[in-house]
């Protein structure tokens, strides 16, 4: 995503800088910093990207009188353009994709760490099973953690517990796809012959790993 923004950015002779904060920590102290630092910059425009990012650190920057366009984050009240993935169609598509291509009702692997982007995910995901008649008992859920290493481990445990898996899951994250994918193929399963695993995000990282193993 970034690239992307940098390569038009460069096309209109622009500058891209990058910075990285946790939104969710910044005290008053920080803001103030921040927004000093802003100022300092001349920066003509900015542009946010973060899932759950807090209305009133938003607010804080609109002080600053600058363009501001927000990604995968959204308030109607706030006067600043914003782009968003619609994750609950996304949850929704994916069942049926997997149910329909397989035959058989998919599992679902769930990120441990929770942000609203994900519930939205889940939620349609279920709710297009429900419409298309194919959750008829509890869907099989796993939580795994939210990165590679943690997802791996956490898969592993599952196997190796001897729990019964679904012929095709879909992962809440691309993050947590290529944990499971690795788990699986570590354990002797074939991806995607015995079991595939959809993803979620299209990440810089996904096509690393075998691109028939994973479906995005």
């Amino acid at each position: 995503m970034t690239a992307g923004i940098n390569q038009i950015l460069e096309d209109e002779m622009c500058q891209l800088d990058i910075n990285m904060l946790n939104s969710m920590q910044l005290s008053e102290n920080n803001i103030n910093e921040l927004l000093m630092n802003i100022r300092a910059a001349s920066y003509s425009g900015l542009i946010l990207l973060g899932a759950d990012m807090p209305k009133s650190f938003i607010q804080a920057l609109l002080v600053l009188s600058l363009p501001i366009v927000l990604i995968d984050t959204f308030y109607e009240d706030l006067p600043c353009s914003a782009i968003t993935v619609n994750n609950r169609f996304g949850g929704a598509i994916a069942a049926n994709y997997l149910a329909t291509k397989y035959l058989e009702e998919p599992g679902y692997l769930r990120c441990r760490y929770r942000v609203k982007n994900f519930d939205k995910r889940i939620n349609g995901f279920m709710e297009r099973l429900r419409d298309d008649g194919w959750s008829r008992h509890k869907v099989e859920v796993f939580t795994l953690s939210h990165t590679i290493e943690g997802a791996k481990a956490d898969m592993e445990n599952i196997i190796k517990k001897g729990e019964p898996l679904c012929r095709a899951y879909f992962a809440e994250t691309d993050m947590i796809a290529i944990g499971a994918i690795k788990a699986l193929q570590e354990n002797g399963y074939r991806v995607p012959e015995d079991v595939a695993i959809m993803g979620f995000e299209n990440i810089t990282l996904a096509p690393l790993i075998n691109s028939k193993a994973y479906n995005n």
